[in-house]
């Protein structure tokens, strides 16, 4: 790491924070809940996943490639390591993503009506996958480092909703809230549509910040 890339270490460390938190909860839930299907038979999948069992697998397939890959590439954005390994990845990221959404927007029609609330939250996060990574890509390719790098955040945040729907659904569970229809439906909403407000209040905050420090360090000032 160099030293402006250290300077940003020691001025961010709530961005490390953040990235370590997200390793351990991306790790949790490789372990603990996409293990469960490397078994492809009738007892490890739903009566209602195992007709759609191959477009599961594609969803599965591209969305835990997609979050490796992903946080592998926040962090050699953060760090500043992006020239070697930055472009190759970024198009196994692209990749990953667009097979993970045909699964997801596969899933979303086939779906019988009692999951409907389920499948439009599935459609949703898969169009919503596809947007913010096709601008994140498109901004790069036109040489705008950083409305790529803000829509890679948006893009990864989107990704991450498999983690943060696992973590939501069992929330409502415990809670009793619902029953297994409706926790499956908010969670396949909330788990894309709040952490995205949120990554975006983060990011005009952050801006914010860094504009109030550039006037601050102006000799115009």
């Amino acid at each position: 790491m160099n030293a402006a890339s250290l300077s940003t270490f020691r001025q961010h460390r709530w961005l490390v924070a953040a990235l370590a938190g997200a390793a351990a909860l991306v790790s949790w839930f490789l372990l603990t809940d996409a293990a469960d299907y490397l078994t492809v038979t009738p007892e490890s999948f739903t009566p209602y996943y195992w007709p759609r069992r191959f477009g599961l697998l594609l969803h599965i397939a591209g969305g835990t490639s997609a979050l490796t890959v992903g946080l592998v590439q926040l962090w050699l954005g953060f760090t500043g390591r992006t020239r070697q390994w930055h472009r190759y990845l970024g198009r196994a990221y692209v990749l990953s993503v667009l097979i993970g959404s045909m699964g997801a927007l596969y899933m979303a029609v086939t779906m019988p009506p009692p999951l409907g609330g389920y499948a439009f939250g599935l459609d949703g996060l898969g169009i919503a996958w596809i947007v913010t990574t096709a601008v994140a890509y498109f901004s790069i390719r036109r040489g705008d480092l950083a409305s790529h790098r803000s829509w890679m955040i948006r893009s990864y945040v989107v990704t991450f909703g498999f983690v943060t729907f696992r973590v939501i659904n069992l929330t409502l569970v415990k809670l009793g809230l619902g029953n297994e229809d409706s926790q499956t439906a908010t969670a396949a909403w909330l788990c894309w549509t709040i952490p995205l407000v949120l990554a975006e209040i983060s990011m005009r905050w952050f801006r914010s910040r860094q504009e109030v420090s550039v006037r601050g360090n102006s000799p115009y000032t």
